[in-house]
């Protein structure tokens, strides 16, 4: 029978919520310009925020990636290296997926609804997957170095928390080609907001 030392307890109740405290949070907006034009798009989705300069340890629980009503269910999926992703059919007909990317090329074949097939995905990257039976479906799984990252609204809005004190890389990235990319430094306990305007070049 183990037994545990009621200090050891505390400690680490303090050290978790300490941590929690002393976070960093950024919040702010992404507007994404149409293709050589001052002009907004009427929806900000589809930007990925997100830093590098951490690792984190990947969620052992997989990821899921569903196909319905021709569709997936994210057109940009942010997973952490290391992550497996499950590629469910939700439709009642065949679906495909497949991905041509150097580091791992994939083609899971046809498989009919309520089954799917698992990938690890062990390389940083951005990873296009589509299915050769509807070439209109395509989804962008990102594979991040750390889970600090978030997905912007219609609006352009995104948040990421509980980001430690440090110096990273902000990243932001479009599915219309707009980048974008500056230092940027933590404090413990800061707020900090970012507004943000990329260019894409495709539409």
């Amino acid at each position: 029978m183990k037994y545990y030392h009621p200090f050891l307890t505390v400690f680490f109740l303090y050290l978790l919520f300490w941590t929690n405290v002393q976070s960093a949070e950024l919040v702010g907006k992404v507007t994404v310009l149409k293709k050589d034009s001052l002009n907004p798009l009427n929806d900000f989705s589809h930007s990925l925020v997100y830093l590098t300069g951490i690792s984190t340890i990947p969620e052992t629980k997989n990821v899921v990636l569903n196909q319905k009503n021709k569709q997936f269910s994210s057109r940009i999926l942010p997973i952490v290296k290391g992550q497996s992703v499950e590629f469910w059919n939700r439709d009642v007909f065949k679906h495909n997926i497949f991905s041509t990317h150097v580091n791992k090329q994939f083609d899971l074949g046809r498989y009919p609804k309520d089954q799917y097939k698992t990938v690890n995905f062990n390389q940083l990257g951005k990873y296009k997957i589509y299915c050769n039976i509807h070439q209109k479906m395509i989804s962008d799984i990102i594979v991040l170095e750390n889970h600090y990252f978030s997905l912007t609204d219609k609006m352009g809005n995104y948040n990421i928390k509980n980001i430690p004190a440090g110096k990273y890389q902000l990243h932001v990235w479009n599915i219309y080609g707009g980048e974008f990319e500056q230092e940027i430094i933590f404090k413990a306990n800061d707020m900090l907001e970012k507004q943000i305007k990329i260019a894409n070049t495709k539409i």
